[in-house]
């Protein structure tokens, strides 16, 4: 059998102890609601977004369809929130991806590289079908790029991208690059809205395949 033996204690005097304690906060120049306190992993992003300002733009709306609110690119807390800890976290995404220290580089680093430095640009409104010209004269936007396939369903590989008007080919042949390992698709398109979307563009694949 077993035997559990009980041991009651008695304290006979309890004295509080009282210890101070430091947080050191850092908040960002930029946006003064955004705060860290992780000195080792979230103050060098916080440095970074504020020596290029227009991430908290980035992060904070939506013209970014791969790292704006909304975006499935984020953890799903920080989606579509609009609070501050949300917009940092989302700004770490496209601080990672611009590193991306797990895929080594690819379409994906690219990708966080074309919306870190084209976010800004400005073009005159497009004639492209599916872009109003609010859209255009903004220049930026995205979209998500679709391969086609003779399959069923029509499409094979999809990845959301952003663009401009005037870069919208050099995307997609990016995006081409990137398919190119899997069966030959039929063409490459672009939609504004996810794949029941109105159509952007619409290349045949032979087309994206000079200097790819």
């Amino acid at each position: 059998m077993n035997t559990i033996a009980t041991q009651q204690l008695t304290l006979l005097s309890v004295q509080p102890v009282c210890e101070e304690v430091v947080v050191r906060r850092w908040r960002s120049q930029v946006r003064p609601d955004v705060v860290v306190t992780d000195e080792k992993h979230d103050l060098p992003v916080l440095r970074w977004a504020d020596a290029h300002p227009h991430v908290y733009e980035i992060a904070s709306g939506t013209r970014s369809k791969v790292f704006g609110r909304n975006s499935c690119a984020h953890i799903g807390w920080a989606q579509r929130s609009k609070a501050p800890a949300a917009i940092f976290e989302r700004i770490r995404t496209l601080y990672d991806g611009l590193r991306d220290p797990l895929k080594g580089g690819g379409i994906f680093q690219w990708r966080a590289q074309f919306t870190f430095e084209h976010y800004e640009d400005k073009e005159p409104a497009p004639s492209l079908p599916g872009l109003s010209r609010a859209e255009g004269s903004r220049g930026f936007t995205g979209g998500v790029f679709f391969s086609v396939t003779e399959t069923p369903r029509g499409y094979g590989d999809l990845l959301t991208l952003d663009y401009t008007p005037a870069l919208i080919e050099e995307v997609a042949r990016r995006f081409a690059a990137w398919v190119r390992r899997h069966p030959r698709p039929m063409a490459v398109v672009v939609k504004k809205k996810g794949w029941k979307g109105p159509e952007v563009r619409r290349w045949g694949w032979e087309e994206l395949q000079i200097s790819v």
